[in-house]
């Protein structure tokens, strides 16, 4: 937490990914920052079609992410799973905003299983806008928690949605999938002190 003219301000940052525009997260999360004038928020919005948040970007270099995530106290984020790797591996409990087919945010609903598996398992927080504020006290408070197992749900839920999409993809992408599988499976991972 940092201090700006005596005041205690919260950082936190908030990742959209890359894939497609996510209005609910950003929108979201700019509300929840300006219901709380201690909240510095940045926010990397991606393809978002409205106005831009106060402090952002679209897109960021991933060094510059893995920057950011070292000097926040909480991440919200979608619930991909290279991101929310990042944010475990920086110590981070994930305040996770899964992307919904049924709002027409991804094709099918393999965040909203990725993000159960993991809250599932004590690894992460699910949050909707209205359960935000509630979401990101509880990331707050258990900074530092944070524990990596690729032996464990998040890795399981990316190799299970990989074998999933093997079986439906065209022919040329049929050999990514299981290569990925594999390769999230095999990766160690180590867990990162907090600051």
């Amino acid at each position: 937490m940092g201090t700006l003219r005596g005041w205690s301000v919260v950082r936190l940052l908030a990742l959209t990914g890359t894939a497609a525009p996510f209005p609910r997260l950003v929108q979201a999360t700019v509300a929840y920052a300006a219901e709380h004038p201690d909240v510095d928020l940045w926010v990397q919005y991606g393809h978002y079609r409205g106005p831009p948040p106060e402090c952002g970007a679209a897109f960021i270099p991933r060094a510059d992410v893995l920057a950011r995530l070292s000097s926040v106290d909480a991440v919200v984020c979608h619930a991909g799973s290279g991101t929310i790797r990042d944010v475990l591996l920086a110590g981070h409990i994930p305040v996770l905003m899964p992307r919904r087919a049924t709002l027409g945010e991804h094709v099918d609903d393999h965040q909203l299983d990725i993000a159960r598996a993991m809250a599932a398992e004590g690894r992460a927080i699910v949050a909707e806008a209205d359960t935000l504020a509630e979401a990101i006290a509880g990331a707050r408070a258990r900074r530092g928690t944070a524990h990596v197992d690729t032996s464990q749900g998040l890795s399981r839920a990316v190799a299970d949605e990989a074998e999933d999409r093997v079986a439906c993809a065209p022919g040329r992408r049929r050999i990514m999938w299981p290569v990925l599988a594999t390769l999230t499976r095999l990766i160690p991972i180590r867990r990162v002190a907090a600051n």
